[in-house]
């Protein structure tokens, strides 16, 4: 350690940096050094060496000679540290599976699953176990990725049929109130009191036909054909269409 006017610095191979940043206790080094000698054995191991390089990111225990993971991963195991945080999230990913399930046994099985959403991962994984035992084989990772898509693709293929339960009601609401409306303008136009209205009566009802032909033709007519209900430009991203653009998109 050297002494400078600004106070004690230690010297890494980043550079001097203040030690009030990077003090490092004598247990701290002596825990570094062991996970390090895991991570030098068990590279036959990645849950042991994703372990281990968690606990040195979350503790920063890299500061002892790095200041930043990055440089740690990049001059200390000559990878990246984009490489150093698949192995910790393909070890996250592992944890958060239930116990009533068998766990990934190598990298890539783990590393797909870390990039499902976490409440999904059980039931992606299960699949890819089952897709995989169909054919007699071990889970790869291409299993964990076809899962997820199938998954994915469920739930957009709902969202056009979902919207559509969603606003029906509303036309229909809606339709019955201009019927109505329709109805009561007639009766109106019938009356003394179309003298005052600011237009004749016939003007009238036909804006509120108008209305209505509006609403009828916005209304939905099926699930977008052009994308299946996922959701695109074709269907302005509601997963249905109405009757005039269902009617092109056939053609």
């Amino acid at each position: 350690m050297n002494l400078s006017p600004d106070g004690p610095v230690c010297l890494a191979a980043d550079g001097a940096f203040p030690m009030s940043e990077t003090q490092i206790t004598t247990a701290e080094i002596s825990r570094l050094e062991h996970l390090e000698r895991v991570i030098e054995n068990g590279m036959r191991s990645f849950l042991e060496v994703g372990s281990a390089l968690a606990e040195i990111q979350q503790s920063r225990l890299y500061r002892a000679q790095h200041l930043t993971f990055e440089s740690y991963c990049q001059e200390r195991w000559e990878f990246t540290a984009s490489r150093g945080r698949q192995l910790i999230a393909a070890v996250g990913a592992i944890a958060s599976l239930p116990d009533d399930l068998p766990k990934p046994v190598n990298a890539a099985q783990a590393q797909a699953l870390a990039k499902v959403a976490e409440d999904e991962r059980a039931d992606v994984w299960r699949e890819a176990i089952e897709d995989a035992e169909v054919d007699g084989r071990t889970v790869t990772a291409a299993d964990v990725e076809g899962a997820s898509r199938r998954r994915a693709s469920s739930k957009s293929e709902s969202l056009g049929q979902s919207n559509i339960d969603a606003v029906n009601p509303v036309f229909d609401e809606l339709l019955a109130t201009i019927r109505k409306a329709t109805s009561l303008a007639d009766d109106l136009s019938k009356s003394s009191a179309s003298a005052w209205l600011l237009t004749s009566g016939a003007t009238l009802l036909k804006h509120l036909r108008d209305a209505k032909d509006h609403v009828m033709a916005a209304r939905p007519a099926a699930a977008c054909p052009e994308c299946g209900g996922h959701g695109c430009r074709k269907c302005l991203d509601t997963g249905w269409v109405n009757k005039a653009r269902l009617q092109t998109l056939k053609k």
